[in-house]
């Protein structure tokens, strides 16, 4: 991996993913209910928005190309999936992941082809940041 610091910021380029594994949304919702992305973010800094939003982008194609890729029953249990992830996170008070669960279950149930929602794509990228961090102040 190729890092770039200047002072105000740290960029971290990861390395192009030809193929990459196929993706599971729900696990990826699972991870955005149990872990505080942020806890260790240093104070007074925040993550870079330009990779937030690349991360988000990133995520945004692969959820719509996995998404195209079902027909309607892949995508009914897929959404049934995120239905009952998000039913327990509403149970246990963890709001956040609990709207994310339940809007993506609709965008998978659509009936046309649409684009999935930005505060969905945005989040379940954010379940894919381990202990990479990207920083700007």
């Amino acid at each position: 991996m190729r890092v770039a610091a200047t002072a105000s910021h740290i960029n971290s380029y990861a390395p192009e993913e030809a193929d990459s594994a196929p993706i599971s949304p729900v696990a990826l919702l699972e991870r955005i209910g149990v872990e505080d992305v942020d806890a260790d973010v240093p104070r007074g800094m925040q993550r870079n928005p330009k990779i937030l939003k690349q991360e988000a982008t990133e995520m945004e194609n692969k959820l719509e190309r996995m998404r195209h890729e079902l027909d309607a029953a892949g995508r009914l249990e897929i959404a049934g999936q995120m239905k009952l992830s998000a039913n327990a996170f509403f149970g246990k008070e963890e709001w956040r992941a609990a709207f994310v669960g339940y809007l993506s279950g609709i965008w998978f149930v659509a009936r046309e082809r649409a684009h999935i929602p930005w505060a969905v794509a945005y989040a379940l990228s954010r379940g894919m940041v381990e202990k990479e961090r990207h920083f700007t102040s």
